[in-house]
């Protein structure tokens, strides 16, 4: 088996080492509150859950919670973001006017779409929140030892070697779903093709399902589908084939690479644009419909 030495995320390990305290991240200029964008956004898109949201996630991701709290509250923001049908020219005039007065903000700081001004919502409403959670000694003391408590190091449940949670990167971190036992350093392994015959399989069974042609260790959309106990496993598998990008170069797409090897249920993936299945043909179809059709045409002698 050819191998090449390069772990399956890639960053800089003594570029995020001895990270700033929650607090300093989060830090906000008390001039904010006194801002029409400030109010607009208190008034608008105030909601109790969003302070339960906060300290939960908190509590259970310390320093790297911004990116869940996003995550958690944006579908929410979206509607409310629509049903108040804000003029986004009006919007930006009320945050470049708020970011002028505070310090350490550049005064210009374009919105070009409905969806740059939903990021800057959400994430005054993170800052507000702990601004206001933060100047509490029991939210201050909480995330202060959760950082004393992932600055420990532990050892990596791929490779045994010892790490730190806490020099992980935001992004690593999040899109892992917060997996907390992995340096994320193993190495990356080429198997050639005869041998992901049997390793793409192994890969799906420990997954539990099929996943996207975008499964990765930092994709959050696959790593927050796998269970807390499947996951080392499942991550070993995916290291062990490749990766997706050297199975695509091996079989052409991931589509093609399933059904190649025999791990795609009943010859079909659904996917959110359809049903994807393979032809007699070998031809890929996007639709049943369109498999029956090349089939048809297969059968009796015409070229689909």
């Amino acid at each position: 088996m050819s191998r090449k030495v390069r772990s399956f995320v890639q960053f800089d390990t003594s570029y995020y080492k001895s990270r700033t305290a929650a607090h300093g991240l989060w830090a906000i200029d008390v001039n904010w509150c006194e801002t029409e964008f400030h109010k607009t956004v208190s008034e608008t898109f105030a909601d109790p859950s969003n302070d339960v949201t906060f300290h939960s996630l908190v509590k259970a991701h310390g320093i790297f919670s911004e990116k869940f709290f996003h995550k958690a509250i944006r579908e929410r923001v979206i509607r409310q973001y629509a049903d108040a049908q804000i003029d986004l020219r009006e919007f930006q005039e009320l945050l470049s006017s708020a970011s002028s007065l505070v310090r350490g903000y550049k005064h210009e700081w374009p919105l070009y779409s409905k969806w740059d001004a939903i990021d800057r919502i959400i994430d005054h409403i993170f800052r507000q929140i702990a601004h206001r959670a933060f100047s509490k000694s029991q939210t201050h003391n909480g995330v202060t030892a959760w950082r004393e408590d992932f600055k420990i190091p532990r050892t990596c449940a791929l490779c045994g070697k010892e790490f730190r949670v806490i020099d992980l990167p935001e992004w690593v971190y999040f899109g892992s779903n917060g997996f907390q036992y992995c340096c994320f350093q193993y190495p990356l392994e080429f198997p050639r093709k005869r041998e992901l015959i049997t390793l793409i399989p192994s890969f799906v069974e420990t997954c539990g399902f099929v996943p996207a042609s975008t499964a990765g260790p930092i994709n959050h959309a696959f790593t927050s589908r796998l269970s807390a106990d499947r996951w080392p496993r499942a991550l070993l598998a995916y290291v062990k084939m490749g990766g997706i990008e050297h199975v695509n170069r091996k079989f052409g797409s991931w589509f093609e690479t399933l059904a190649a090897t025999g791990a795609l249920p009943d010859g079909v993936l659904a996917t959110a644009r359809g049903i994807r299945c393979m032809a007699a043909d070998g031809h890929v179809c996007h639709s049943l419909d369109e498999q029956r059709i090349d089939n048809w045409l297969l059968g009796h002698g015409l070229p689909p």
